[in-house]
């Protein structure tokens, strides 16, 4: 069996001031780890829990290899759940779990999933020797070109056999849950699907006199108990906080580049037009299609053209001007 490590914040109370009044989001990755860290009774079956309803491996035993937070909050930077497991079979597994806010990183957590069957062999070890690695992932954005919950990615053959693979990366799309209760009725959902409307609603909502299931029970008193550790309660509202920020800040950059988008794409279009103008001018004065050399032309030489254009009667001798503005 597989010694489970005992949940360590790295903190002082100097460090630290309680951050009393921030609401703390269930998606909250520190959060997330104080949840899934801790050696006690609950932690243990959230985690087990949790692995069994989004991969399907029944755990023996888990322990959490990383338990402590960072003391510095990085708010680009997300942290992840460390898990070795045993399961039912005997077998070992490396397994990372982590819920995620940020953008589109399918990259990173292939790089990591690498990085961990990378540390697992010294040289000289036998390839035999290495453990899959299982990567699970609580996505706050919505899948592409699907409408699954779950979904799982894995290397595969043409005939969809697979033959030791050794990453597996599952992503729980949390936003689905709104298609789901569409479809089913929120008192209709199962464990997995109500864990998930508690993450997309940040509470449990419809579900507060209703059956909960036993993930949304745990994680609430999770909830709870972090109010109560003001030395842990403090880094992860400071984490919130970051996050907020990081996103309007975020948000904020988007509408700019939308705005400067829409302007150059309105000055654009009147340079066009201009263009346009400018065709049938010279098609009318010089009897001549210029479209080709009008499209060439830059906007300086454009805002020329009607100075120019009934200056010289001669087409050749009017391009030659034309073309001799500084662009």
């Amino acid at each position: 069996m597989i010694e489970d490590e005992k949940f360590t914040p790295e903190l002082t109370e100097e460090e630290l001031s309680n951050e009393v009044g921030v609401r703390i989001s269930y998606t909250n990755d520190f959060f997330f780890k104080f949840c899934l860290c801790g050696k006690d009774q609950d932690s243990q079956e959230l985690r087990h829990r949790l692995i069994k309803e989004t991969v399907g491996i029944m755990c023996a035993a888990t322990s959490v290899t990383n338990p402590s937070l960072p003391i510095v909050v990085v708010r680009e930077k997300g942290v992840t759940v460390d898990i070795m497991l045993e399961d039912d079979q005997h077998r070992t597994i490396n397994l990372e779990m982590q819920a995620y806010t940020a953008g589109n990183e399918y990259k990173r957590f292939q790089y990591a999933a690498s990085k961990t069957l990378n540390g697992e062999l010294s040289v000289g070890d036998k390839y035999e020797l290495l453990h899959p690695v299982y990567q699970i992932i609580f996505w706050t954005g919505k899948p592409k070109n699907s409408h699954e919950l779950i979904k799982t990615f894995k290397s595969m053959y043409k005939d969809e056999m697979m033959y030791d693979c050794l990453i597996y990366q599952t992503f729980v799309f949390i936003p689905v849950i709104k298609e789901i209760i569409r479809e089913k009725g929120i008192l209709n959902l199962n464990d997995i699907e109500k864990f998930c409307y508690l993450l997309y609603n940040n509470g449990v909502g419809e579900l507060e006199n209703q059956d909960q299931g036993k993930l949304v029970e745990l994680m609430v008193k999770k909830y709870n108990l972090l109010k109560e550790n003001s030395l842990v309660y403090s880094l992860t509202a400071q984490r919130e906080e970051a996050l907020r920020r990081y996103k309007s800040e975020l948000s904020a950059s988007r509408n700019k580049g939308k705005a400067e988008g829409k302007a150059e794409g309105r000055a654009e279009g009147r340079t066009e037009g201009a263009r346009g103008k400018c065709i049938e001018a010279i098609n009318k004065r010089y009897r001549v299609d210029s479209k080709e050399w009008v499209e060439s032309l830059s906007k300086v030489q454009l805002d020329c053209i009607f100075d120019v254009l009934f200056e010289e009667e001669n087409y050749l001798a009017f391009k030659e001007k034309i073309g001799a503005l500084v662009s």
